[in-house]
This record gives structure tokens, C-alpha cells and sequence, in this order.
């Protein structure tokens, strides 16, 4: 202890404690409870506090002490140890303020992300509102060029406006901004057969056939954030349409013991067995570079898996290269019937 608190004997430490025991503690409450502790319960353990050295230097110490009632001596005394953690202290400190520091970053990296995009969507949407107004007026007089121009105009952005969109919800994932809403949903009705009639045009002028199969005619309620999980099939059939050039996309849904379980099934491309542990990663695609060969920025999948964990959600992928891809969606939170 006399090494500890950088004085010049043990009887020095003893005479300063006598003099100015409080003073010794940073903060003199600590040694209220220390003292009132081992009176109290007779021992105290892994006590830590900041003691105040000889020459004013502040350190952190951990002590542990008991009373030990002796009938060799006159009357009962204390025993214990004292170390210096100091900077091991340091240490956790610096961690929690580095994590901190980082957490500041990610929520202001979120905001402002969230706060440029609705400044982006804005002029998108009007850009694509008198897009359509100069269709109405100029399609029937236009050549095939010019006609060309329109449709080019609206697929770029909507493009756009698609990847604002994803930037926008997985800010507002990372932000904690989002607000669940967990109800009673009917998958079939409520989800699943309106994300099948929105993606059915697009996946027509590829020459696919997209189709939902209710495998055992049974009962489909969960429970869940309504817009999360439309989002995740969303994604899904959005995505097995882009990576599909020609065969099926099927949604399968069925029951499996107190399980309720839809496939997203396509016959495209596939995904490689080196890439699938990458698959869910932010702004990660297995095509990458400037020569790629499909559009998208890598924020689906991230965003899938998010909403999944959101809703407890189990999601998991079987693909093979060259011959499709499956990914599961299993709901666990089903209502009683």
C-alpha cells in the first residue's frame, strides 16, 4: 500500500490515514460506505474507488477487507489487500468513450443520410410527376426516339427513387428511429398475394412465370410489423425477378409442425457457396466494379435481414450457380388459433 499511494514508509501511510483519512478518498462518501460495509457485514470485496497518492496524484484501487475477531489479540482488527487498477481503468474507459464516439458517429452518419435523401426524393418525385404530364401531351405526336425518352426517363427514376427509399428505411434500421408496429396479419391475403399482383407485370415482359402456391390450404396468421415483412417479400420477388432471365418464380407457403414457412423459389443465376456468407453484408454484391452486370446498390438483402430479426424472423438461403435460389422466410410468432 505504501508503494501504491507513493509514500515513504508503512508508518507514514498509518500517521497520513490518522490525519486525513477522508482526505485520502477522491470522494469521501466512498469511504462512508467502505467503513460502513465491513461494520455492517464484517467484510467488504472488491471495493472500487479513487485514492488521492502523497503527492496529489489520483489512482483507481480496488480493495477488499474483513474483521477478523482474533482471541490472541485485545480486540478485533482488519485485514485485506489493496490494487492498483489504474490502467486497466484507463482502458475501460477509453473503450466506453470509443464506443460511444463510434455510436455518435453511426447515428449522425444515419440522420444525415436520411435527411439527403428526402432531399433527393423530393425533386425525384417531381421529376416523374410532369414526366407522365408530358407523356399525356407529347406520346401521340412524338416519334419512336422521343417515345423512348419517356420510358427511359421513368425507369431511371425510378431507379432512383428505389435506392432513396432503401437508403432511407435501413437510416432509420441503424437510426432506432422506426417505429413497430406488431398486429395480427393474414400472409396470404394481406401480403403475399398483393406483392405477387405488383411484381406480375414485371415479371411477364421477362417472358417469368410468377405464382404462389399455398402448399397446405392452411391457416396463415402471424403476427408482425405489417411493413417490415411486405418489405422483405418485396425484396425478395423484386430480386428473383432481376437474377431470373427465364423459367419460374414461385412463392411457396406451408406449415411445419408450429412453424409457418414461405420459399421465394427462382430458376436464375444463383449465388456461389463463397459468396452466400456475404450475402446479407451492406452494399455487398457478388457482381461487383463498374462492368457489372446488374444495378442495384447492395442495401436489399442487409435490409431483409434487418427486418427479419426485427419481426424474429428466421431467414436462410439453399443456392446452387446456374440453377436458382431459394430463400426460406420461417415465422415462429403465431397467433393461438
Amino acid at each position: 500500500m505504501c508503494k501504491i499511494l507513493k509514500y515513504d514508509s508503512p508508518e507514514d501511510v498509518i500517521e497520513s490515514i490518522k490525519n486525513i483519512g477522508e482526505q485520502l478518498y477522491v470522494n469521501s462518501n466512498d469511504r462512508k460506505i467502505f467503513v460502513g460495509t465491513l461494520q455492517r457485514e464484517g467484510k467488504v470485496e472488491d471495493f472500487k474507488v479513487q485514492l488521492r497518492c502523497k503527492d496529489c496524484s489520483v489512482i483507481w484501487v480496488v480493495m477488499s477487507a474483513r474483521v477478523v475477531d482474533d482471541e490472541a489479540a485485545k480486540e478485533p482488527y482488519i485485514e485485506g489487500f489493496i490494487g492498483d487498477i489504474t490502467k486497466s481503468k484507463k482502458a475501460e474507459e477509453e473503450l466506453i468513450a470509443a464506443k460511444e464516439a463510434a455510436e455518435k458517429a453511426d447515428k449522425l452518419k444515419s440522420n444525415f443520410l436520411a435527411q439527403m435523401s428526402h432531399e433527393i426524393r423530393t425533386p425525384i418525385n417531381t421529376i416523374l410527376n410532369f414526366t407522365s404530364l408530358l407523356r399525356m401531351d407529347f406520346e401521340s405526336i412524338a416519334n419512336e426516339d422521343n417515345k423512348d425518352c419517356f420510358n427511359s426517363i421513368e425507369r431511371g427514376a425510378h431507379r432512383l427513387l428505389r435506392t432513396i427509399n432503401l437508403i432511407l428505411n435501413i437510416s432509420d434500421v441503424e437510426s432506432g428511429s422506426y417505429q413497430v408496429n406488431f398486429e395480427k396479419i393474414h400472409l396470404i391475403n394481406e401480403i403475399l398475394n398483393p406483392v405477387i399482383k405488383e411484381f406480375k407485370r414485371s415479371a411477364e415482359l421477362k417472358n417469368i412465370n410468377l405464382s404462389l402456391k399455398d402448399i397446405s390450404n392452411d391457416c396463415y396468421f402471424v403476427i408482425a410489423d405489417k411493413y417490415t415483412i411486405t418489405q422483405v417479400f418485396i425484396n425478395l420477388v423484386d430480386n428473383a425477378i432481376k437474377y431470373t432471365h427465364e423459367g419460374s418464380i414461385t412463392v411457396f407457403a406451408y406449415r411445419l409442425n408450429n412453424e409457418l414457412i414461405v420459399d421465394v423459389a427462382d430458376t436464375g443465376i444463383g449465388i456461389s457457396p463463397e459468396y452466400i456468407p456475404n450475402l446479407f453484408n451492406k452494399f455487398s454484391q457478388e457482381d461487383q466494379g463498374y462492368t457489372r452486370k446488374y444495378e442495384g446498390n447492395g442495401l436489399g438483402l442487409a435490409l431483409v435481414k434487418n427486418y427479419c430479426k426485427i419481426n424474429n424472423v428466421d431467414i436462410s438461403i439453399s443456392s446452387k450457380k446456374g440453377e436458382g435460389s431459394v430463400f426460406s422466410i420461417k415465422f415462429f410468432n403465431l397467433p393461438q388459433k
